[in-house]
């Protein structure tokens, strides 16, 4: 394929509008300079741009390309790392599915290519952080009811988090705000939805919800063993960034 080291692929910033956006490349048969969300393009000298409107239909036949051809975990890896906050992440997954095209079904043993470890690098971060957030996360009961959680994630998780709230509170609404990329993941006891947000939202706390906070706190202050006390430990396993979230932190 050809380079087109002046054209830059701006699209809506949504999976299928990536996956639309390497479905033209191919079908162009050209390799963009960049391909960019729009909203956050970088003025580049001497680019044209050229905007990518999402595609459903090219989108599937992109998806259904790699998980018949190659695997469902190509795909996995491709849909977290778009997840990611890797940069130039979308330059890199362009060029990871020409590797799945070019290797076949064993793509991801080829860690030697720069971008299949970026890809599989940036799909393992995500799943890592997503997986500690499920365990790190605190709610708290607010006055009508919903359990209200807030996290300031390095990547964007609240796809990956839905299904598991969900069915661990079935029935019971919830929100978790990300606070850093301004969106809510919001449970109404049937189903979810991601909604972004101009400022957080208004929460007033249930009346023991205080009580139910200094309980916790005093609870983790007496099970630990003083004289086994280990910051570094207790760092390795729970990640200072995480502790303005968590309520026995007490910040």
């Amino acid at each position: 394929m050809p380079d087109r080291r002046n054209m830059i692929y701006i699209y809506d910033g949504s999976f299928d509008g990536l996956l639309t956006s390497v479905f033209t490349s191919f079908e162009q048969r050209e390799i963009p300079l960049g391909i960019e969300p729009d909203g956050c393009i970088q003025q580049t000298l001497g680019a044209s741009y050229f905007y990518i409107a999402s595609d459903a239909q090219k989108s599937h036949r992109v998806q259904n390309a790699v998980r018949n051809k190659i695997s469902n975990r190509a795909l996995k890896n491709i849909y977290f790392s778009f997840l990611s906050s890797s940069p130039e992440k979308e330059m890199k997954i362009l060029a990871y599915v020409h590797r799945c095209f070019k290797y076949g079904r064993d793509v991801n043993s080829h860690l030697n290519d720069k971008y299949v470890a970026a890809v599989l690098d940036a799909a393992r971060r995500v799943v890592n952080e997503a997986h500690k957030i499920k365990g790190f996360i605190r709610f708290s009961e607010t006055k009508n009811g919903i359990l209200y959680g807030e996290i300031t994630p390095e990547n964007n998780v609240l796809p990956c988090l839905a299904s598991h709230f969900a069915n661990r509170y079935s029935g019971i609404p919830f929100i978790i705000n990300d606070l850093r990329r301004h969106e809510c993941l919001v449970y109404n006891g049937r189903e979810c939805a991601i909604c972004r947000t101009s400022s957080a939202p208004s929460i007033s706390l249930a009346e023991n919800e205080l009580e139910y906070r200094r309980l916790w706190k005093e609870f983790y202050d007496t099970v630990e063993i003083k004289e086994r006390h280990n910051e570094k430990c207790r760092m390795s396993n729970m990640p200072k960034r995480y502790w303005r979230h968590l309520t026995e932190m007490g910040i």
